[in-house]
């Protein structure tokens, strides 16, 4: 999912970025927003069939259907849409069709869990390039026709490597390429919708960091967000390696002592919590952990990881 981003582009390199030509239909400036979140207004390309061009308007992000009565009581979650019900909800498919938007960012904000913490992880471009986060939208009217406005949703697809290794997350905000960005927006055959560009983007050309988990609340937005937490870094392949064989080493203790009405591969993993809950992305703590918990498998662990001191760290 997305529910969080940063855009601290100003409209002018928006749309040198995104070449769009009607920036005057944007009448306010845009200051630096380092902590995006949804129920705001926020500042969406659309494709304006009338000029021929590219626009830049400002949108509720929370997608509002025609039977939403009040954004602030609208309980249903729709700041994201997922990409395998475009085609298939009444909700979104006559805006996937009809009505796609990009949404300029600079970075976007997933979280990892770690028991009750939320652990923000900031996702870039390597070069730190402004891109655009795929949507969907629709203009919405008030049922006593009082109130209207133009309403998004950030289009989520299956997760890259890099997310997944971070987060553990099943799904990442739709990133569309800048090659790609007139097919996204220009209407098109109805009957040949743009679905070969849902896909992930790619990790390669992204990077990540643990940022402040000040970023966690709206009430913060300020520079200081977008800082990299001291001491944290993205893991590795081999950390996730690493990882890996700690569980299975895990689950071999397990085997080793667990009851045999346990010892179902099912309940095995069970049985193995209540000894030890693995950190998805601290593998040194991991393998210090089981030399601690059974000095005997250092050697071997040393042989697999190549320790370098008694206390079990790589």
């Amino acid at each position: 999912m997305c529910g969080r981003y940063q855009r601290r582009s100003d409209k002018q390199r928006i749309a040198e970025a995104f070449k769009h030509g009607n920036v005057d239909s944007l009448f306010l400036e845009l200051v630096p927003d380092y902590n995006a979140s949804p129920g705001k207004m926020h500042p969406v390309i659309v494709w304006d069939e009338r000029e021929g061009l590219r626009s830049l308007q400002m949108m509720y992000w929370k997608f509002l259907p025609s039977f939403a009565t009040d954004p602030k009581n609208f309980k249903l979650s729709t700041t994201n849409a997922d990409s395998a019900n475009l085609l298939t909800s009444r909700m979104w498919k006559d805006s996937f069709l009809k009505r796609p938007c990009l949404i300029p960012a600079d970075t976007f904000i997933e979280w990892q869990t770690d028991g009750r913490a939320k652990l923000p992880w900031m996702f870039a471009m390597q070069e730190n390039e402004l891109f655009a986060l795929g949507g969907i939208w629709r203009h919405w009217r008030s049922p006593d026709g009082q109130s209207q406005m133009d309403t998004y949703a950030v289009i989520t697809v299956k997760p890259n490597e890099l997310v997944d290794q971070t987060t553990h997350h099943d799904r990442m905000p739709l990133i569309v390429k800048r090659s790609d960005c007139q097919r996204w927006l220009e209407p098109g055959n109805p009957k040949q919708p743009p679905v070969d560009l849902l896909r992930p983007f790619d990790s390669d050309q992204m990077k990540a960091w643990r940022t402040d988990a000040r970023i966690n609340s709206v009430k913060n937005n300020d520079p200081t967000l977008s800082e990299e937490l001291k001491g944290r870094r993205r893991p590795t392949n081999r950390d996730v390696r690493v990882n890996e064989i700690c569980t299975d080493f895990v689950h071999y203790f397990a085997c080793l002592h667990a009851p045999p009405a346990h010892r179902r591969t099912d309940s095995l993993s069970h049985f193995a919590s209540g000894w030890w809950a693995p950190k998805p992305n601290d593998c040194h703590d991991n393998v210090s952990h089981l030399v601690r918990l059974n000095p005997h498998l250092k050697p071997a662990l040393g042989w697999i990881f190549g320790l370098k001191d008694p206390s079990g760290r790589c």
